[in-house]
């Protein structure tokens, strides 16, 4: 059995930094970084189409059949955007920024268009930081997060398997499966991860808005290896799928850049999960287990060997786990500075934070409702029913009860009428023969 190991992460008093295996990572700048991330890929999604944005329309309480997997389909096609069909397109070619169409043939004679391979390789080149940024925020900002193999499997449509983004009640989430059964690692098989709204907005737009630009372009110019990954896959860099030791680098170049410190794929999951076990209360699982430990898609077991997590925990927690996440991610959204609150809010240690009963109440995201004519009448039935069979089954022991004494007293009465007048000599008259000589228990007119 594995012993848990020296800590490879230390806090300093105040909770402000930590460090990890000698490198210092300043939560303050972890939360500065993240919202500068953000702000630096929208100016990239702007800057294609001259500082316009496309305005993009999503459906509200938009939900979606998740086990559906019928081909194509995504809720990327429900999305309405001004202009409906490929708007990046026809706002690129109205700023005259870059031209992904040349004309061929006469202009007198009409002509027609094709895709200019020139210019769309120019243009994937200005796409690949900005689905970089976008895997990075999804994977660090999402929840747990997963091992980098689960991660660049995402896929927002279905093709040759099912996707695993989807929009429930108006809210984007990341249905993450693991790869190894729940049975051998002590968790869920999946997982429900939500991105913060600021990364969300950032994703959807750039679904709604490029990706059609990107697949169109791939069609054009019978790529077909490529068109069928950006058709399924959410992280693709130059028509193709992003790998575990490529999204590694990426973390590795933007947690340099944007933390100050030089964090790889699993450095990265190390510090997060361990951030979350510092600053939020452990709950149970619904399931098997704590929650936090679920969502990095790994066993309490082994996260108290490797992480050194406690081993106490808030019981009481019977949420389902759709809506747990939800508010789980909210709490961790707020930690990394994307929270709703307009200011960073500076993190505090669950175990020196202010008494409560727990971190969240049911009636916050379970408002009660008031029954309904249908309901009500329901349960008067159901107590009707219940006190009548209650009065028929007592009103039934009490009628066998009073038959049972009836039958025995008359027994007892027979008896004493029909007993014989002299004293008993313990044989018959003797003009009764002995084979049919019987004690007179009972006269013939008693019945049962």
């Amino acid at each position: 059995m594995r012993e848990p190991g020296d800590p490879r992460i230390l806090y300093n008093p105040d909770y402000t930094a930590l460090a990890y295996r000698g490198r210092l990572l300043s939560l303050p700048r972890l939360q500065k970084g993240l919202s500068e991330l953000i702000n630096d890929t929208w100016n990239r999604l702007l800057a294609l189409t001259n500082n316009t944005k496309v305005k993009v329309t999503v459906p509200p309480l938009m939900s979606e059949d998740v086990r559906s997997s019928n081909i194509g389909e995504s809720f990327a096609s429900h999305i309405i955007t001004d202009p409906p069909t490929l708007p990046l397109l026809f706002e690129m070619s109205r700023c005259s920024r870059l031209s992904l169409l040349r004309h061929t043939g006469e202009i007198a004679d009409g002509g027609t268009f094709e895709v200019d391979p020139s210019a769309s390789q120019e243009f994937f080149h200005k796409i690949k930081p900005i689905i970089e940024a976008i895997a990075f925020l999804v994977h660090a900002t999402g929840s747990g997060p997963l091992r980098l193999s689960e991660v660049v499997d995402d896929r927002y449509c279905n093709g040759s398997s099912p996707r695993n983004v989807f929009i429930s009640h108006g809210l984007l989430f990341v249905l993450r499966r693991n790869f190894k059964p729940s049975s051998a690692r002590g968790c869920r098989s999946s997982v429900v991860h939500f991105p913060p709204e600021k990364v969300t907005e950032l994703l959807v737009y750039y679904l709604a808005v490029v990706r059609p630009v990107e697949v169109f372009l791939t069609a054009g110019l019978q790529w077909t290896e490529q068109h069928a990954a950006y058709s399924q896959f959410l992280y693709v860099v130059k028509g193709r799928q992003m790998t575990p030791q490529g999204l590694s680098l990426i973390i590795a170049q933007h947690t340099d850049r944007y933390f100050d410190c030089r964090l790889t794929g699993l450095d990265l999951r190390h510090v997060l999960i361990n951030l979350q076990s510092v600053f939020l209360p452990p709950i149970i699982d619904p399931s098997v287990q704590k929650f936090g430990d679920s969502q990095a898609g790994h066993g309490s077991r082994v996260a108290n060997q490797v992480y050194g997590q406690r081993l106490d925990h808030l019981p009481g927690e019977q949420a389902s786990s759709f809506v747990l996440s939800y508010h789980w991610c909210r709490k961790l959204h707020t930690l990394l500075g994307l929270g709703p609150e307009s200011t960073l809010v500076r993190p505090i240690p669950y175990l020196h934070a202010p008494p409560q009963p727990t971190w969240w109440s049911p009636s916050d995201y379970i408002p009660p409702h008031p029954p309904s004519t249908a309901e009500i009448m329901a349960q008067v039935h159901l107590a009707i029913n219940a006190a009548l069979s209650s009065a028929t089954n007592e009103l039934t022991m009490r009628c066998e009860k009073v038959l049972r004494e009836s039958v025995f007293r008359a027994i007892a009465a027979s008896s004493i009428t029909a007993a014989p007048s002299g004293p008993f000599t313990g044989r018959p008259p003797s003009s009764t023969p002995d084979d049919l000589w019987t004690l007179p228990l009972m006269s013939d007119d008693v019945s049962f």
